[in-house]
Formats: C-alpha cells, structure tokens, sequence
C-alpha cells in the first residue's frame, strides 16, 4: 500500500488526508520538470547531493526556486546560495530566492 493509493501517510501523519490536487511522487526529476515554480525544503546537509542530481534543471533560469532551507553546510560553512553557485558554476542565480528565520 502505497501513499498514492491511500492518500495518508499513516507512519507520520495518519488521519490527515492528501488533497486531491496533490500528485505524491517519488520521481524528483520527473516532477522538477513539470513544475511552473520550486518550494524547496530540503535539510541543508542533504542540499549538495540534490544539487549535483538535478544540475540541468536548476540551470533554466525560467523556474523560479524558493529555498525554505536554514544554516550552514556544516563541513564547508557555506550558505545554500553558494552552495548552489558552486556546485553548478554559477556567479548569478536570478531566479533563486530564500526565506528563512532563526
């Protein structure tokens, strides 16, 4: 049984039920693609990996990407903006932006 059959994550969050205009996925390129705008909220001791994963999508500069994502890189201390920057050689990401608190 599976979260799109049933429609509830019933480990994490059971009786809370997904709506019906959310398409659960485990296809991360396949849904980058099809998306018009990114919310990403990813830990951001995991951000380079997905970074070097989706390298060709986060390139097209039309798909804005917000990044909810907060702190340092802790081996590096970088920020995720230069994280982003260095993975994929960019001295520019116009349609990057973040927000974040403490």
């Amino acid at each position: 049984m599976t979260l799109r059959d049933v429609r509830e994550n019933t480990l994490y969050l059971p009786g809370v039920r997904l709506r019906d205009n959310v398409e659960p996925t485990d296809d991360l390129l396949g849904a980058w693609r099809s998306a018009d705008s990114i919310i990403l909220a990813v830990p951001t001791q995991r951000l380079r990996a997905m970074f070097r994963k989706l390298a060709p999508e986060l390139r097209r500069p039309s798909v804005p990407l917000l990044n909810l994502s907060k702190g340092l890189e802790l081996e590096t201390h970088l920020r995720v903006s230069q994280l982003l920057c260095e993975d994929l050689e960019l001295s520019d990401y116009d349609h990057y932006a973040a927000l974040s608190g403490p």
